[in-house]
């Protein structure tokens, strides 16, 4: 669910009714405020161990909550702002065919590594009608 600020973001419309957003904007916008959400141990993510390394399918170990830095002003960051802003935020990961929830196998991987997957089929399909 959406809070009251990132449903502003995501309204195409302005007060008169007048498109201010593409589709395509739209759907960045998306991604972003949900590629930054905190997350739970237990939750799939798309992670890179190290920055020249593939894609590998991770599951969270230690909750990660995320910074109190608003929405707007994560887009309006650039991008290696935002790097470095989260470069020092560790998420504890393990490689989704191992995982056990140890703490100590968790592999620490820095938060603009990670991408967050859907939790459940209903965000799925939330995502996936927010992108078309």
């Amino acid at each position: 669910k959406l809070s009251p600020e990132d449903e502003a973001l995501m309204n195409p419309f302005d007060a008169s009714g007048k498109r201010k957003l593409t589709k395509k904007e739209i759907s960045y916008r998306s991604f972003e405020i949900t590629r930054f959400r905190s997350l739970v141990a237990g939750d799939y993510v798309a992670a890179r161990v190290a920055s020249h390394e593939l894609w590998i399918l991770a599951r969270v170990v230690k909750k990660w909550d995320a910074l109190s830095t608003s929405h707007t002003e994560l887009m309006n960051m650039t991008e290696s702002k935002r790097e470095s802003l989260f470069s020092n935020q560790l998420v504890y990961i393990q490689d989704s065919e191992e995982y056990d929830g140890d703490i100590r196998k968790a592999k620490p991987v820095a938060r603009h590594l990670v991408l967050p997957l859907p939790r459940s089929f209903d965000e799925a399909e939330d995502w996936c009608t927010r992108c078309r």
